[in-house]
């Protein structure tokens, strides 16, 4: 039995329905995926770059502390040194511990030897801090200056005012004039050795141009002074001999004689560390291990930066992926509405339109006069009656008809038959 046009409407519409259904739940929960993961990865990556920035920053104005330090070594700039370490260790920790990295295995590596390059830079800057606690930790050769140049230095002046005060006393006996002469230009040819030793010291950090070359040429004019102090000690003891000296500057010509040789051997000890690297035991340090440790972490820092551009590419990428693939399904989606459409279509056309076109044709061609049944088979109930109930009207019609003309051919009397504008049609 054909089924009704409710039937059939309501059974397409139920398998559009179900049909459908899926691709748009599937969309929806593609594009509530989509949404999410996109959200949560630029949550991370904004979260992950405030925390690698920061970083950053710190490493930057901890560097910056603690080369100015060395220059400054005031107790701000310790303070700024230790706030800075602290801080930048701090903040190395939260890097490594931070959510984002879970998921990335070889930033969560890079972020780890970060820490450890920050706990390194904290052991070495701390070395640093306990040499340039003291002049004579900071300067190797400090001690031989303050420990034994100084000191051979006040004692040589000493005695050579006591030899001199003791000639001005005797100054009219024989030769102390001239002894007294010798004395002062014994003291002053110390004095210009000193000076000249004190401007090697200072040449050293380059305060008068190329450190090799000053300290070079101050060398040469300390021997010339140096070598001054050597003939008058020579003159001087060839007035000992004579016995031309009185006690006071006999004592004091010995003491000067020994005080010149070791002077000369604790100068020349001095010498051998400012003319080497290891004239500053900061520098080693700031060269050696804590430069290396701060490129190490910088390198560490620009890999993680790298790979972090890499996945925010990679992210993108993924996310143009999704794109593609929400388009793909909506196409689908759409191309199964327009083939449902058709298939909808063809079933109307066929079910529905022609059966309805076919009752028409034949009413028109019965209106003419003419004989014409409908050819197709109905495929639904109301399509079915209503054939049937033309076939029903037209077999009444057909037999009105037979029943008129057999009154018509009978009848005795005439019969006009008029249309509806008064025109006779027919007559008997």
């Amino acid at each position: 039995m054909a089924k009704s046009i409710r039937a059939r409407f309501l059974l397409t519409a139920a398998l559009v329905v179900a049909l459908s259904l899926p691709a748009a739940l599937y969309t929806q929960y593609r594009v509530r995926l989509l949404t999410q993961e996109s959200f949560q990865l630029i949550q991370e990556d904004q979260d992950l770059g405030w925390t690698f920035d920061s970083l950053t920053d710190s490493l930057q104005v901890t560097e910056s502390a603690i080369y100015q330090y060395p220059l400054m070594l005031d107790a701000k700039s310790y303070r700024n040194i230790l706030i800075r370490l602290a801080e930048v260790k701090l903040q190395a920790r939260q890097l490594s511990e931070h959510y984002a990295l879970r998921r990335h295995p070889m930033l969560h590596d890079f972020a780890a030897n970060l820490v450890f390059a920050m706990q390194r830079l904290d052991e070495e800057t701390q070395k640093l801090l306990t040499v340039l606690s003291d002049v004579e930790t900071r300067f190797p050769a400090a001690a031989i200056l303050l420990n034994d140049l100084q000191p051979g230095n006040v004692a040589f002046i000493e005695a050579v005012d006591l030899a001199i005060a003791e000639a001005a006393g005797i100054a009219d006996q024989p030769d102390q004039p001239i002894i007294l002469q010798v004395l002062n230009e014994l003291r002053y040819a110390w004095a210009q050795q000193i000076s000249s030793v004190r401007v090697f010291v200072a040449n050293r950090s380059g305060v008068f141009g190329d450190p090799v070359a000053s300290m070079a040429n101050n060398l040469k004019n300390r021997e010339i002074y140096i070598d001054r102090v050597d003939e008058l000690l020579v003159e001087l003891e060839a007035y000992r001999e004579l016995g031309k000296l009185d006690f006071q500057q006999r004592e004091s010509l010995e003491k000067m004689q020994e005080i010149r040789l070791q002077y000369e051997s604790d100068f020349r000890r001095a010498v051998e560390i400012y003319t080497s690297n290891k004239w500053r035991a900061d520098l080693p340090i700031l060269r050696k291990e804590i430069r290396p440790i701060l490129d190490q972490a910088w390198g560490i820092l620009d890999l993680m930066k790298q790979e972090m551009d890499g996945l925010s590419e990679q992210n993108i990428i993924r996310t143009l992926d999704t794109a593609d693939t929400l388009s793909t399904v909506i196409w689908v989606f759409t191309a199964f509405i327009a083939t449902i459409l058709l298939l909808a279509y063809l079933m109307f056309e066929r079910v529905i339109r022609r059966p309805i076109l076919d009752v028409t044709r034949a009413l028109e061609a019965h209106g003419k006069g003419e004989n014409y049944l409908p050819a197709l088979a109905p495929r639904t109930q109301e399509t079915a009656v209503l054939v049937k109930a033309f076939l029903r009207m037209q077999d009444q019609v057909q037999s009105r008809q037979t029943r008129l003309e057999s009154i018509l051919d009978n009848a005795a009397e005439g019969i006009i038959t008029l249309d509806e504008h008064g025109i006779i049609e027919t007559f008997s």
